[in-house]
């Protein structure tokens, strides 16, 4: 029978309903953590795995660490993120005992003062961080680089990025309302994380560019504010399509660019993209300094008062082609990934004066 009939006739939903509620486990010690975590406050209101000891144990021992080990201090609580309590929300998130390690390195990444945690955990801004995994534990790990790798159904992506959220929500106290102020938030903010297609990419991994060797597993995190598609299935130059990269990230509004001059952005190319800009940029580099030297916003698209509060604050370049979204071109953070059909690729802006940072494991 086809997918497509199969779907139609509703078979799909006796299979999984046979499959997924016989009567023995209808009160199972899954359950009854979900439903714990809700009271409690631990959880992100999606069902959680009990983080029983066991369990715990054996993230521990599969990151050679002890449970008191002292991973991070994580604002605005301040709390100790012991290797222990990360391994807790590594569970509950639904993380393998093989994905700790990962996990921890994104929780040190994040507390390294250029990301600036205690401001994205209490802004009002709606970011969250990605977080983008490079080196050989991409494939030890499962990680999709291709269709859909933002999306569901890919359980390494989405667990080792919810385990990170989870322990901004019960260790850094990123809890909404009392200390996270974020006005709307954004569904980054239960689990965004990438893996970089190195194979596809034409220039040197991102890792590599931030000065990794090409065998390191790297978790590098950057706090964003959201996810903005770019399509471009007409330019038939790399130039022609920076021009269309460069405009769409020049957006009046963004946080980084518009307040602060500041911070880092994302950008992640599909493989087709990554190609056709290769035939005009040789190096990573090159594409960020025409970032740096294109991307402007209009004067005219500004009121008057805004432009001089930028001028007195002197935190962006303003010339007579518009207000620089940038002060240096390694603010544009290039990094390869998606499917490899059609032709779109994500900008992903930044958050203040945040910084992308990266931690081996």
């Amino acid at each position: 029978m086809s997918e497509t009939t199969r779907a139609e006739s509703g078979e799909y939903v006796s299979d999984i309903l046979e499959w997924t509620l016989p009567d023995e486990f209808t009160d199972d010690v899954s359950a009854a953590a979900f439903e714990r975590s809700v009271d409690e406050g631990w959880g992100d209101g999606l069902p959680v795995i009990a983080p029983t000891r066991q369990r715990v144990r054996r993230m521990l021992d599969a990151a050679d660490l002890s449970a008191e080990d002292v991973v991070a201090v994580l604002p605005p609580r301040n709390g100790v993120a012991t290797a222990e309590k990360i391994a807790a929300n590594a569970v509950m998130a639904g993380c393998r005992p093989q994905d700790m390690p990962a996990v921890v390195a994104a929780v040190e990444a994040v507390a390294i003062p250029e990301y600036e945690l205690y401001g994205t955990n209490t802004t009002t801004n709606p970011c969250a961080p990605l977080l983008i995994v490079n080196g050989p534990a991409r494939a030890r790990l499962g990680l999709n680089t291709s269709w859909g790798m933002f999306g569901p159904c890919f359980r390494p992506n989405a667990t080792i990025g919810r385990a990170l959220n989870l322990t901004l929500i019960n260790i850094a106290g990123r809890v909404p309302g009392e200390i996270s102020k974020g006005t709307y938030k954004m569904p980054g903010a239960f689990t965004l994380c990438a893996a970089e297609w190195e194979e596809e990419s034409p220039w040197e991994p991102l890792h590599v560019s931030r000065g990794f060797a090409a065998t390191d597993c790297v978790a590098t995190t950057l706090s964003v504010a959201g996810t903005t598609n770019i399509v471009d299935s007409d330019s038939h130059t790399g130039m022609d399509l920076a021009y269309t990269l460069a405009h769409t990230m020049s957006i009046y509004g963004t946080n980084s660019w518009i307040f602060y001059g500041q911070g880092e952005s994302a950008l992640m190319l599909s493989p087709p993209h990554a190609h056709l800009l290769a035939e005009s940029f040789d190096t990573r580099r090159e594409l960020q300094e025409f970032f740096h030297e294109t991307c402007r916003i209009p004067l005219q698209h500004f009121p008057e008062f805004r432009i001089e509060r930028m001028r007195r604050r002197g935190l962006h370049v303003i010339d007579e082609r518009g207000v620089w979204i940038s002060n240096r071109p390694d603010q544009f953070m290039v990094f390869v990934a998606g499917g490899p059909g059609g032709y779109h690729s994500c900008f992903l802006p930044g958050f203040g004066d945040s910084y992308a940072t990266s931690r081996p494991f």
